[in-house]
């Protein structure tokens, strides 16, 4: 479980199944190597496709808030706000993501910053 997870003993009943259905294991696509941490990637389809088969097309958007190059680690990064709107209720959650710059090999230069922002984004 995400440690951001609402503990399951405050989530009300007439909930519930809204939050099992998000939560529900989606199988990892690829597993990386990051920092001495395994971690276990999805791919932004899949989770596209839990939001839309669970809250509904129309209850949900992602939003690009800011977005960066930070020259030192060689990354993009992105400040994205996920906002969901049921029954009346909106919740809104902002998180970053990052991705390493993509370099030609036989000229270092950046081959697609906007490839790499959008990987960060899907972070």
């Amino acid at each position: 479980m995400n440690a951001d997870a609402e503990p399951t003993s405050v989530i009300p009943a007439s909930e519930r199944a809204l939050y099992d259905d998000l939560t529900d294991e989606i199988n990892p696509t690829f597993r990386d190597l990051r920092g001495g941490v395994e971690i276990d990637y999805h791919t932004g389809e899949q989770v596209v496709s839990r939001l839309n088969e669970t809250l509904g097309f129309l209850n949900w958007s992602f939003t690009i808030i800011t977005h960066g190059i930070h020259a030192e680690a060689d990354e993009c990064w992105v400040q994205g706000e996920l906002t969901v709107t049921i029954n009346g209720r909106t919740a809104t959650r902002q998180q970053f993501g990052s991705q390493k710059v993509k370099r030609s090999r036989s000229s270092g230069t950046p081959l697609d910053i906007g490839f790499d922002l959008k990987g960060a984004a899907t972070d």
